[in-house]
């Protein structure tokens, strides 16, 4: 695992992050403590925002097969109050689009709508989400070949389909007293 490290860019606070190291569905006391102490040297400031970059989604809602997916649990459990509360997941590793509001966790953007071979989760908005227990206000998913792009200026995320037409967007609102992401 490679250490992560903090880019600034134009004021917002970018963490690095390598979670390509072991799976998303068990974890173990060794790699929770590698995780944890790899954040903790970051020495972060709690009453700074931040936007946690990294390859696999900590959170995350779909179906496949016949089993739910939820995100990576090594992060769910290493991270848990160890960041600052205005902190927000971007990732891919999942192959599609999809905004994940949490109402007690961190929240989550999944970008991974770039990739190979896209799995479909539909063009939804669900409301109260049960995602293993932790409570999703809404989850937006959004299936289909595209990316996004994030503005510094009004604090959105904007989505495209692959032709680049717009099909959605978010704001990030920087409160967590009620929902912190706004979609549509």
């Amino acid at each position: 695992m490679e250490n992560p490290y903090i880019l600034t860019l134009k004021g917002v606070n970018y963490i690095i992050f390598d979670s390509s190291y072991g799976k998303d569905s068990s974890t173990s006391d060794a790699q929770l403590a590698l995780y944890k102490a790899a954040i903790k040297q970051l020495q972060l400031d709690k009453n700074l925002t931040y936007v946690l970059l990294t390859h696999r989604a900590m959170w995350t809602y779909n179906k496949m097969k016949s089993k739910y997916y939820y995100g990576n649990l090594t992060q769910q459990i290493a991270f848990k109050d160890l960041l600052p509360s205005n902190t927000l997941f971007m990732a891919g590793h999942a192959h599609y689009l999809q905004t994940l509001d949490m109402q007690s966790d961190y929240d989550q953007l999944v970008i991974g709508n770039g990739g190979t071979q896209l799995i479909k989760v539909g063009n939804t908005i669900q409301k109260s989400v049960d995602i293993d227990k932790h409570l999703a206000n809404f989850v937006y998913s959004r299936s289909g070949f595209g990316y996004s792009i994030l503005s510094n200026i009004d604090k959105k995320f904007r989505f495209y389909n692959q032709n680049g037409t717009h099909i959605g967007e978010c704001v990030w609102l920087l409160d967590k007293q009620q929902s912190s992401l706004s979609c549509q």
